[in-house]
């Protein structure tokens, strides 16, 4: 496993647990100023969500559902140039799906080459 793999797993796996860490793992995922926008999505902003999507992923697409049934936000992504497709992800907000479905489409990004 790579190095920025194994940083996107253990980045995904915080933010799944509700941890986003010292800042320094988003900060090596990332760079500035999206490490910033990361940080800002795992607390909740759609604004800046919407910036790291489209600072890491352009081209994709993406779609937030909130289902009353289930206490949990949905995203999902569905990426472009041959990438696999819907990468989807639950989380205490819109904003933080987001940034964990935003991560699994960079892992499979890494697994693709």
């Amino acid at each position: 496993m790579s190095e920025r793999k194994q940083a996107l797993v253990e980045l995904r796996d915080k933010v799944k647990a509700g941890k986003i860490g010292d800042g320094l793992n988003t900060l090596s995922v990332f760079g500035q100023p999206s490490a910033m926008n990361a940080v800002d999505a795992f607390h909740g902003s759609l604004d800046a969500a919407k910036a790291l999507h489209e600072s890491v992923l352009p081209g994709a697409w993406f779609q937030i559902t909130q289902c009353t049934a289930i206490p949990k936000a949905r995203c999902t992504i569905t990426t472009l140039d041959g990438l696999p497709k819907d990468h989807r992800a639950k989380g205490d907000d819109p904003a933080r799906a987001w940034l964990i479905a935003i991560l699994e489409a960079l892992i499979a990004k890494e697994d693709a080459g």
